[in-house]
């Protein structure tokens, strides 16, 4: 768990040659969509362990970079809209005091508060399919 959380905490910041987050926001979001996002799923499906880690991979990251604005809701997003994360892993992250808070992991309570949209989200009742 610790070597594949350390490489998940390496992969987020992917050099590129471009010189700003917003020019390069669009090639790391595809490439995590395209490419990592399968290979994350497959690796992490059931294991909601490893996907308690990526959760807090993505605050540590957030941390080790000043908490840019977003950062941390949008990466929340991407890893449940492409299903790296369940539902309940969110949940047990919120409410986490002993992974999430412990030493390798900085940056929890500013995560909780950046966070907004995905906690939102499924907060909100799922629509019924009515069949139309």
């Amino acid at each position: 768990t610790e070597i594949y959380t350390l490489s998940l905490h390496d992969a987020l910041p992917i050099s590129t040659p471009y010189a700003s987050e917003a020019a390069w926001r669009p090639f790391v979001e595809k490439m995590v969509k395209e490419i990592y996002g399968p290979v994350m799923t497959r690796i992490v499906d059931g294991k909601d362990d490893l996907q308690l880690h990526i959760l807090c991979s993505i605050q540590t990251f957030a941390a080790a970079k000043g908490q840019p604005p977003r950062l941390v809701d949008r990466w929340f997003d991407y890893m449940y809209d492409i299903d790296v994360v369940g539902e309940d892993v969110y949940k047990t992250y919120k409410t986490d005091e002993a992974v999430s808070k412990s030493a390798p992991y900085e940056g929890k309570n500013q995560a909780l508060n950046t966070a907004t949209s995905i906690y939102t989200r499924l907060d909100q009742p799922e629509e019924e399919d009515d069949g139309n």
